[in-house]
């Protein structure tokens, strides 16, 4: 399953991805689930403005969203 969300960069965003303030991020949030339906694994990945067409090249369901 997967979500994704365009949001404000936190102050980690900005640390860490090292963006300027009022910049945004995309979000995608993840869970895995095993053949009995209970969550595995779940991710929170964010990702850089200037990366956008090349997760909307991987992420269909993202690319809606980044246009």
């Amino acid at each position: 399953e997967e979500a994704y969300h365009l949001l404000p960069a936190t102050g980690s965003d900005r640390a860490i991805l090292g963006l300027p303030a009022g910049a945004t991020v995309l979000v995608v949030d993840r869970i895995a689930r095993g053949a009995t339906g209970w969550p595995l694994v779940w991710a929170e990945i964010r990702i850089r403005p200037d990366r956008f067409d090349y997760v909307a090249a991987l992420w269909p369901g993202a690319a809606e969203l980044l246009r």
